[in-house]
């Protein structure tokens, strides 16, 4: 897949709207990763894409767009952990054709969300310390505007996911102490 760049001028924070239709709040994306006066310009990787705050019993998405006038968009909805709502987080990424999908790594959370996203779009899994840097005070719609912006911008990598049928390092680690290989690491 070929990346451009391209140097687009970040609205402030105050330009809001809302999509009567839907109910989705949309807020221009100030304080970015390196737009904190509002007003700079900054190369992104992605046009569209999404950042996702998972918790227990709820899923914070923001889905990072541009409209007409290059301007980044940013629509924030809230999911429940059923199986439904998940689903329905699937559809409303994929309406908006957010590829890549960054994903926050809290404890345990985000495996089922992670396991039923990634069949319809491209869901980087990230490492939680480096998003935590930001400074102020944190909300859940913060924290997922902010992963979406710094997926956008190219400022995150994600992080590596063994396929199902490669062994744990411990196991490959047993095998060779009791002097047996099991048979798929076999040649």
């Amino acid at each position: 897949m070929l990346l451009t760049a391209v140097s687009l001028r970040l609205p402030r924070r105050d330009e809001t709207s809302v999509d009567r239709a839907s109910g989705t709040r949309a807020r221009g994306v100030g304080h970015s990763p390196v737009d904190l006066a509002g007003e700079g310009v900054m190369d992104s990787m992605f046009e569209r894409c999404a950042g996702i705050d998972v918790h227990k019993r709820t899923v914070v998405v923001c889905r990072l767009t541009r409209d007409v006038q290059g301007t980044w968009v940013a629509e924030t909805q809230t999911f429940g952990t059923t199986t439904s709502e998940l689903l329905r987080l699937s559809d409303w990424l994929t309406e908006g054709g957010c590829t890549p999908v960054g994903l926050e790594s809290t404890g345990e959370f985000w495996k089922p969300v992670f396991n039923l996203l990634e069949g319809a779009c491209e869901v980087w899994l990230l490492n939680a310390q480096p998003i935590k840097a930001m400074p102020g005070r944190k909300t859940d719609v913060k924290d997922a505007q902010w992963i979406a912006e710094l997926l956008a911008h190219g400022l995150v990598r994600p992080s590596f996911i063994p396929p199902p049928a490669q062994p744990s390092p411990a196991r490959v680690a047993r095998s060779a102490r009791s002097g047996a290989l099991p048979n798929e690491l076999c040649p």
